[in-house]
């Protein structure tokens, strides 16, 4: 048997508006990634030295996620890479870790593995138009309200 349910205007907009913010809560990283080769500002390692920007780049993962971290933040699933020079056991060495993406700032940054997760900052290097890919993402989703 058949039921028919009465809804009013305002008892389907709450409905809709519900659906989508459950919906929002995160967005796949497409297959080929978001942006590539943001570097790290100059940032000083666990044994005190001092390493000139790029030292580390961060990458969305593919087939990651982003996600709401708390208002105003976005987390990511992400590579940190650190370049051959980076002076200790991490040299050349790529790992998984969360990245995040500061809405109003629109600053990146993630924990340095080798410096006890010490927050590193990110640039954009060389490469505007994919990090102009991963903003429209975000502000398209509504992650960032």
């Amino acid at each position: 048997m058949k039921k028919i349910v009465r809804l009013t205007e305002s008892d389907l907009a709450r409905i809709v508006k519900r659906v989508i913010s459950e919906g929002a809560g995160e967005i796949p990283i497409p297959k080929e990634g978001l942006y590539g080769g943001l570097k790290s500002v100059e940032l000083t390692a666990a044994d005190g030295e001092v390493f000139m920007p790029g030292a580390m780049k961060l990458n969305t993962k593919e087939g990651g996620k982003i996600r709401k971290f708390k208002p105003g933040v976005v987390e990511f699933d992400a590579v940190l890479t650190y370049q051959k020079f980076y002076g200790d056991k991490y040299a050349g060495k790529a790992f998984p870790v969360k990245g995040y993406y500061g809405c109003n700032s629109g600053k990146f940054t993630t924990g340095d593995l080798s410096a006890g997760g010490k927050v590193v900052q990110f640039e954009k290097d060389n490469n505007p138009v994919g990090t102009v890919y991963f903003t429209d993402a975000v502000d398209e989703s509504g992650l960032c309200k």
